[in-house]
C-alpha cells in the first residue's frame, strides 16, 4: 500500500510542469520550485530511502549492542535460530511496555524460544544506559536484550514506523519483515 501511494506522488510530481526535466535532483533543477514541491520531493526521496534500507531479502544492517551481562555484541556475528525476531522498544513508551508484556506471557513464543526454533532479540533502541541499568533484569532469560551503542536510528541504519518496531530476519540475516505489526510479526515468526 505504501508503495501505491509513493509511486502515485511519483507521478503527481513528474507530471507538473515545475519539474519537468528535471532528472538530476540537484538544488539548480529545482531552483524554480515552489517551498512545497521541493518538500514533497524530498518526502519521497526519503520514502524512497527508507522503503530501500532493510528491505525484505537484503541482509540486515549490522549494529553493536551491549547485553544485559555487558558484554559487546553485534547483530550479525550473533548466533540465532532459523528465524530471528528482532524487536527495538523503548521504555519510555507504554506502548511498548504493553506489546512486551503480552509477548513475556505468550507460552508459545516462550516455547519456541525454549526449543531453539526461534531466537529473539529486544533492542532499547534509544541508548539511555541509566534507563537501562535498572530495565535489563526484567525480561525473560530465554530472551537476548540489548541496548543499542551504535545509534541505529542516528546513523539511518534503521528506521522506524512507530515502536515498538518489529523485523523478522532468516538465520543469515536476511530481512523477511521489516516495521511489520506486532501480531503479525509473531505469526511469521511462530510459522
Amino acid at each position: 500500500m505504501t508503495q501505491r501511494f509513493w509511486r502515485a506522488g511519483v507521478a503527481l510530481l513528474a507530471s507538473l510542469p515545475l519539474l519537468a526535466g528535471c532528472s538530476s535532483g540537484t538544488p539548480s533543477a529545482l531552483s524554480g520550485a515552489t517551498p512545497l514541491v521541493l518538500e514533497s520531493s524530498a518526502a519521497l526521496t526519503q520514502s524512497a530511502t527508507d522503503q530501500a534500507l532493510n528491505a525484505p531479502g537484503s541482509t540486515a544492517a549490522d549494529f553493536s549492542y551491549l547485553d544485559a551481562s555487558e558484554q559487546l555484541c553485534s547483530l550479525h556475528a550473533m548466533e540465532s535460530a532459523a528465524k530471528l525476531l528482532l524487536v527495538f522498544f523503548d521504555p519510555d513508551c507504554d506502548h511498548c511496555r504493553n506489546i512486551l508484556q503480552l509477548l513475556m506471557r505468550n507460552g508459545e513464543l516462550s516455547a519456541a524460544l525454549d526449543e531453539g526454533r526461534l531466537t529473539l532479540l529486544a533492542v532499547y533502541a534509544d541508548g539511555n544506559i541509566d534507563a537501562w541499568e535498572t530495565l535489563k533484569g526484567r525480561f525473560p532469560s530465554n530472551w537476548r536484550v540489548g541496548i543499542d551503542l551504535s545509534g541505529v536510528q542516528s546513523e539511518d541504519r534503521y528506521r522506524f514506523d512507530e515502536m515498538p518496531a518489529f523485523y523478522l530476519l532468516d538465520a543469515n540475516k536476511r530481512v523477511l519483515l521489516k516495521n511489520a505489526r506486532p501480531e503479525v510479526a509473531l505469526a511469521r515468526a511462530l510459522e
